[in-house]
């Protein structure tokens, strides 16, 4: 059984013969609790189903992609062969993978390369996505046709999609959340569901939680639709402009070209909202993959960038003191399901022409050595486990809850002094990292106060802030940004933007209303709704809160 895990228009050009088209997201590859019983429904024909089922008979199972030049660097591709293992493919039999992955065969072996058109093996061309009957789940019904969320599968004549795997193609529309299918329900406490009317929803909100989800479901829709063709109309753009349809070539031009300093190969922001660092001399390199992010109805500002890599530390640090950082949201930790989702970026030390100094920190040797070792020994299929949120009620029971939070805190707070060498009359910035355990990779916090709780710790670590030099404070100088990040850069930041930036905006309409109606005027108008936020969001930078359950989240979030 052989496996390309490319996108389905580079399979069709050239793969190796008998190979199957396993055109799926590499979110669900890497997910360990994603079976592989869920995986045979999406490749393209009936006859490769069938033989992708009966992967247990196999003699040998090869994967590969277009470039793999260690399993360590593709996570997809080792989780797609832990798959076959935990599923029960025997031990005598080889799983393997394709060292260089497609590009090294097509340079070392071309003749070995079946470039024939594709043909169902009853003899009849593959299913077009078009015609495919929505798979049942979330989306069945007529307005949500799953291959909506598969347009790089299409046979066009542009560019094969290199945002493919970046914008995850939202499997939980189209199959639900759970192996068994459920909606990914918003569920809300007893304190805070009267108020689910006051959710700024485009038209009236619903009466029914089945009604409530529904809605979600279709604004998200609606957001993944424009994030596609939005996506797939560059692509065609640059394709015609190029004269070639074989390259992505000048589409995100730096993203392309600096792909060493890219954490992953299909996040890359855009060019007119990249953070470019200054360049002292003409040949210097000014990119980073970072973007602004200024979302509507707030004048908040966000630089939004992915967990530093070792090659990056001293362009994360020269980043902070140009664009005058001096809050930074960390919402990964550096390992998840052991997996390096971030590099420790904040060792004292220097970074180029930085001084980098730790002053204070809430973390102690042990947590960090109880954090470092869980995460390196809970294994592939480990799940995350968020602890209760900290009780404030009293009893027995609270004190427990309240003991399990302090020896596992869900925020690690650390300040730190950054000086730069090229500048000896500038005066050291201060700058505070907090470090927010409790939002693990493909999904959400089981409670919300926690966000909302490292919400109102970002803002206490804005304004508390005292310019040494003129006793001034730092939000009373300019507007600086606040610097977040993630693993990627797109779907916990996106998430935790949105909610900052809706409920600042939601304050801002309640003054703005109350002001009005003491001068008599009336009162009209409403904050901008969630959906439209986080659409002109992902206009500044891709995926941002990418996935329908985070979209829930946000909501949650705000209700509380």
């Amino acid at each position: 059984l052989i496996l390309d895990i490319r996108p389905h228009n580079a399979h069709a050009a050239a793969r190796l013969p008998s190979a199957l088209s396993l055109c799926v997201p590499s979110t669900l590859l890497k997910r360990p609790t994603f079976p592989l019983a869920r995986l045979a429904p999406m490749l393209p024909s009936t006859a490769a189903r069938t033989r992708f089922a009966a992967w247990r008979d196999a003699s040998r199972i090869v994967v590969y992609d277009a470039d793999a030049p260690a399993l360590s660097d593709r996570p997809a591709l080792l989780g797609l062969l832990r798959k076959f293992r935990a599923e029960g493919f025997e031990a005598s039999k080889e799983v393997a993978w394709v060292r260089g992955g497609f590009n090294a065969i097509y340079r070392e072996r071309p003749d070995l390369l079946d470039r024939s058109p594709i043909v169902d093996e009853d003899g009849e061309e593959e299913d077009e996505l078009g015609d495919m009957a929505p798979p049942m789940g979330l989306t069945a019904a007529p307005s949500f046709p799953t291959c909506i969320f598969l347009l790089t599968c299409m046979r066009t004549q542009v560019a094969a999609n290199p945002f493919f795997d970046a914008i995850r193609q939202n499997l939980e529309l189209a199959h639900g959340a759970g192996s068994s299918g459920e909606p990914i329900v918003l569920r809300l406490p007893r304190r805070v569901r009267r108020r689910v009317g006051d959710l700024p929803f485009d038209s009236q909100s619903p009466s029914s939680a089945e009604d409530l989800t529904r809605a979600l479901e279709l604004q998200f829709y609606k957001i993944e639709l424009g994030e596609q063709r939005r996506l797939m109309g560059v692509m065609e753009h640059h394709s015609k402009e190029s004269g070639t349809q074989a390259s992505a070539g000048g589409i995100i031009t730096a993203g392309l070209e600096k792909g060493n300093k890219n954490r992953y190969r299909n996040i890359w922001p855009f060019e007119h909202a990249r953070v470019r660092l200054c360049k002292s001399r003409p040949d210097d390199d000014d990119y980073m993959n970072a973007s602004y992010v200024q979302p509507l109805g707030t004048t908040k500002r966000y630089i939004a960038t992915q967990g530093p890599l070792p090659a990056t530390f001293a362009d994360f640090w020269t980043l902070c003191w140009e664009q005058n950082v001096h809050v930074v949201v960390m919402l990964t930790r550096e390992i998840e399901s052991n997996t390096v989702k971030c590099g420790k970026y904040w060792d004292d030390g220097e970074y180029g022409p930085l001084r980098l100094k730790l002053l204070a920190t809430d973390d102690t040797p042990e947590q960090e050595h109880r954090r470092k070792e869980s995460e390196m020994n809970a294994g592939f299929f480990a799940a995350h486990v968020t602890l209760p949120h900290k009780a404030k009620g009293k009893g027995k029971r609270a004190g427990k809850e309240r003991g399990r939070a302090n020896e596992h805190p869900s925020t690690v707070r650390r300040v730190f002094q950054l000086k730069h060498t090229g500048y000896p009359r500038a005066p050291p910035r201060i700058i505070t990292q907090l470090q927010y355990l409790d939002w693990p990779d493909f999904n959400v916090p089981s409670d919300p106060r926690g966000v909302l709780e490292l919400i109102h710790e970002v803002e206490e670590a804005e304004g508390n802030e005292v310019d040494p030099s003129t006793g001034i404070a730092r939000h009373a100088q300019g507007n600086p940004p606040v610097l977040l990040h993630c693993s990627a850069g797109v779907g916990r930041t996106g998430g935790f933007i949105a909610v900052d930036a809706v409920l600042d905006g939601l304050r801002r309409d309640m003054r703005k209303r109350r002001e009005e109606t003491e001068a008599g005027a009336a009162a009209g108008g409403s904050a901008s709704p969630i959906r439209r936020v986080i659409e002109d969001m992902r206009e500044q930078r891709m995926s941002l809160c990418q996935s329908l359950r985070q979209y829930v989240f946000v909501h949650r979030a705000i209700i509380e």
